[in-house]
């Protein structure tokens, strides 16, 4: 008998990282507003993926506890995230060329 489908985990979005996608969006979108979505698409996907696996990231103390990051394949931009029990919870989404731990200290 098959096995049931797993059913998939969803990360949670702390608002920062809301705000760090939509601007991520906005900025890309200002040449082109269907690759913005692709990529949006490409890192949101990137979050299910971490939701589903946590401990795929490198774990990243300096951080804080329990912050993990995670470089999104075929990009400069890294997902700061921390498993929470049973979730995953996405705390900025940025370039890597970007100061991540000034970032985090505010």
């Amino acid at each position: 008998m098959p096995s049931a489908p797993r059913s998939r985990s969803e990360p949670e979005f702390t608002d920062q990282a809301i705000s760090d996608l939509a601007e991520i969006e906005d900025y890309i979108s200002q040449d082109n507003p269907q690759a913005a979505r692709r990529f949006l698409q490409r890192l949101r996907q990137a979050c299910f993926t971490l939701a589903d696996q946590p401990h795929l990231g490198r774990s990243r103390p300096e951080f804080g506890p329990a912050h993990r990051s995670f470089v999104v394949p075929g990009t400069r931009y890294i997902i700061i995230y921390r498993p929470i029990n049973d979730r995953v919870q996405i705390i900025h989404v940025r370039q890597g060329s970007q100061n991540l731990r000034r970032l985090l200290e505010h």
